[in-house]
C-alpha cells in the first residue's frame, strides 16, 4: 500500500526523462476556491507552506520541484508541464469547480510557477511575492553582478538550454514571455 510522498497523500510525478515534481492535495471544506501553492527555492525535498495553507480550511494543492539544487522553476518537457496543469485541472474537476474558482500563488521561484501556469489556466487570482521570471538573465548576472548569489539559475540554464550563450539566455527568458504573450 502506498501512503504518500513526504505527507500522507503526497504524490510524485515522473516523466520519461526522470524529471519529477511532487504534489499534495487537501480537499479542505470542499468550497471554492482551490488554492495552489508553488514552493519556492528548496534544497530539501518536501512541501512548503503546508501549515499556512491548512489553516485556511479551503481546498489546496502544494506543488514542489525537487530538480537540480533547489528547484528548476517548474519548467520541463511538454509531458512534465502538461502533468502540472492536469493535476490542477483534475482537482478542479473533482471539486466541481471552474477555472474562475482557482487561485495560484508562490514566492520567489514559486512565483514563476504561479505566473507561468496562471497564464495557461485562467485563475481568478495570482498571488506572488519576490517574483523571478527572467531565469536566463539571473544566470547571466552571476558572472559579474552577483557572483555566488544564486547558482541554481545557472543549473536551470544548463539543464534546459545546454549552454550559456546570449541566445540560450534569451531562449530561456522567452519560455516565460512567450506564454505571457499568448494570454
Amino acid at each position: 500500500m502506498i501512503w504518500g510522498e513526504f505527507l500522507f497523500g503526497g504524490q510524485r510525478y515522473v516523466d520519461n526523462n526522470r524529471e519529477e515534481f511532487f504534489y499534495y492535495f487537501n480537499p479542505g471544506d470542499l468550497k471554492p476556491p482551490l488554492n495552489v501553492y508553488f514552493s519556492g527555492y528548496r534544497s530539501l525535498e518536501g512541501f512548503e507552506a503546508y501549515f499556512m495553507m491548512n489553516k485556511l480550511n479551503a481546498p489546496f494543492i502544494l506543488i514542489s520541484d525537487p530538480r537540480v539544487e533547489g528547484g528548476s522553476f517548474y519548467i520541463g518537457s511538454d509531458s512534465y508541464e502538461t502533468a502540472i496543469k492536469d493535476v490542477i485541472q483534475d482537482k478542479l474537476s473533482y471539486l466541481g469547480f471552474e477555472s474562475d474558482e482557482l487561485i495560484l500563488s508562490g514566492l520567489s521561484m514559486g512565483s514563476f510557477g504561479a505566473l507561468y501556469y496562471g497564464a495557461q489556466l485562467n485563475p481568478s487570482g495570482i498571488i506572488i511575492g519576490k517574483p523571478l521570471v527572467n531565469i536566463g538573465t539571473i544566470a547571466d548576472n552571476m558572472r559579474l553582478l552577483r557572483p555566488e548569489d544564486f547558482g541554481t539559475a545557472l543549473d536551470v540554464l544548463m539543464t534546459h538550454e545546454q549552454d550559456v550563450t546570449p541566445q540560450d539566455i534569451d531562449r530561456l527568458n522567452n519560455k516565460f514571455w512567450n506564454v505571457m504573450s499568448q494570454k
